[in-house]
């Protein structure tokens, strides 16, 4: 599934420079979503990774880059 889909529509898509920024979020929520309690981030871990400068890199456009590919990508683990 693109990860457009996923996105609200309503808002504008991210900048060039806000696409590393939705990167780590969307990585952070589905990770979040574990239903394996040892495996989801701690709300410390979370914090941590939101605070965090270092931003994942996409080699195509966000709107044509799936979940799983974003989920894949190096970068931090949450």
């Amino acid at each position: 599934m693109p990860i457009s889909e996923v996105l609200d529509q309503r808002i504008s898509p991210p900048t060039k420079q806000e696409v590393g920024e939705v990167v780590s979020l969307v990585k952070i929520a589905f990770a979040s979503l574990n239903p394996s309690s040892q495996c989801r981030p701690t709300m410390k871990k979370a914090s941590q990774l939101l605070s965090s400068t270092q931003r994942p890199h996409l080699s195509k456009p966000l709107h044509v880059t799936t979940c799983g590919e974003l989920l894949a990508l190096d970068g931090f683990t949450a």
